[in-house]
């Protein structure tokens, strides 16, 4: 499948939110303990670890690397252990270049009611092994 505009990949599992994967991220970057369950807003990129993994994966070339070059984040409210969420990712814009792909990235984050708890809109460079 060649990743264009629109694509849209959904991982078949939902995640789960636990103490013990916002306990060793906060041990990781170096926080306060997380003591209210709240998980830190970094932790959106553990739960979307898998959704990215999967649009890496969906395309027909092979990346040799990737840099987020920009990232927004707009939250309605923070993550939380026990929550179980399903996340998305859309990709809304696509730039080939020699040996480069930029990626524009929509990622959602729901609770398994459909409500929005975080929306991260990234600009991904992808160096590919071969151009276009």
């Amino acid at each position: 499948m060649r990743i264009v505009e629109g694509a849209n990949v959904t991982p078949e599992a939902p995640y789960e939110v636990t103490q013990a994967g916002i306990d060793q991220l906060v041990a990781v970057i170096g926080g306060p303990p997380a003591t209210s369950g709240e998980a830190p807003p970094t932790f959106v990129n553990v739960v979307l670890g898998p959704a990215i993994k999967s649009f890496r994966d969906s395309g027909d070339r092979t990346f040799a690397g990737v840099v987020h070059t920009a990232e927004s984040t707009n939250y309605t409210r923070l993550l939380r252990a026990g929550d179980v969420v399903n996340t998305s990712v859309t990709v809304t814009g696509v730039h080939v270049r020699p040996s480069v792909t930029q990626f524009e990235i929509l990622s959602v984050v729901t609770d398994l009611d459909g409500q929005e708890i975080v929306r991260v809109s990234s600009s991904l460079i992808c160096e590919t092994e071969a151009a276009e």
